[in-house]
């Protein structure tokens, strides 16, 4: 693979390109805040004294490279742009090399956070474990809107995903959705908190709220479908974003747009286990 870091100081090491030469994917995705997962299974979590554990898989994460990941998966083509700073950014840049991911590494200074995904085999319960990361300073925000700006009018679709890591305004995602919006290229957004609220004053194409999100933005529980669309017409109403999806768990998720909504719901296969998605279109306005 060639190297394709975008430099800093100390630079951290390099990120792989998969693409055909000359080709651009027709999504990139943003990963500002990114981490080295390691999930690992336990029969159950004791008190004192050590609890063993079998690693499951390390793997690049953090929410743009989990959606090129996804992407890819589903046979289409994605560039995950990432910041990537010291030894656990090394890592990072060379477990997605190693998984075939196309990425762009920005290097930082500050050090890569590592994430941990303990599974209880016995309760069935899972415990996610997440450091803040790193500081980004004003010239390392600065090379990422840059970066942005010169990538976005050569891929049609911009998702930026994930927390902003410390160091940056809450309204960051509101500068970059502008820069990439004036590239002509269409921003998908899924974050939260503070950063979430102040975003809300540029329109981007479409945006993505979990449950807990979407109870953040609204200041009440969001439950129900019915609480769902609520949310999700909210947004439309301020536009905010063309398409609104807020997603419900075991419920599925529900996608809005000025057409209407349409509903997705969970549904086991029979003898596999596996999840597959029935739609259902509802309150279809002309």
């Amino acid at each position: 693979m060639n190297a394709a870091e975008v430099p800093g100081q100390p630079a951290a090491g390099s990120g792989g390109r998969t693409s055909p030469p000359g080709t651009s994917p027709p999504v990139l995705t943003l990963t500002l805040n990114p981490t080295v997962d390691i999930c690992c299974d336990v029969d159950h979590l004791v008190g004192v004294g050590k609890t063993r554990a079998r690693v499951r898989y390390v793997a690049a994460g953090g929410g743009g490279i989990n959606v090129a990941r996804g992407v890819a998966r589903f046979g289409g083509q994605a560039t995950a742009v990432h910041t990537a700073g010291q030894e656990i950014g090394r890592r990072l840049n060379r477990l997605s090399d190693e998984e075939g991911i196309d990425h762009l590494a920005l290097g930082i200074a500050g050090e890569t956070r590592e994430a941990f995904v303990l599974f209880e085999t016995e309760s069935l319960r899972s415990y996610h474990i997440v450091p803040g990361g790193p500081r980004l300073d004003d010239d390392e925000a600065r090379r990422c809107l840059d970066l942005l700006e010169r990538a976005a009018g050569a891929h049609r679709y911009i998702v930026a995903s994930g927390s902003l890591p410390g160091g940056l305004p809450e309204d960051f995602y509101t500068a970059v959705a502008r820069r990439v919006r004036e590239a002509g290229s269409r921003v998908v957004l899924d974050t939260s908190g503070p950063a979430l609220r102040e975003s809300l004053h540029e329109a981007v194409f479409l945006r993505r709220c979990n449950r807990s999100e979407a109870s953040y933005l609204v200041g009440r529980a969001v439950r129900t479908c019915d609480d769902a669309r609520a949310v999700n017409e909210q947004l439309l109403a301020a536009g905010a974003a063309e398409v609104a999806i807020t997603t419900l768990e075991e419920l599925g998720a529900l996608c809005s747009t000025g057409q209407g909504h349409m509903e997705l719901r969970t549904v086991e296969r029979a003898g596999r286990g596996q999840l597959c998605c029935r739609q259902r279109l509802s309150s279809l306005r002309s």
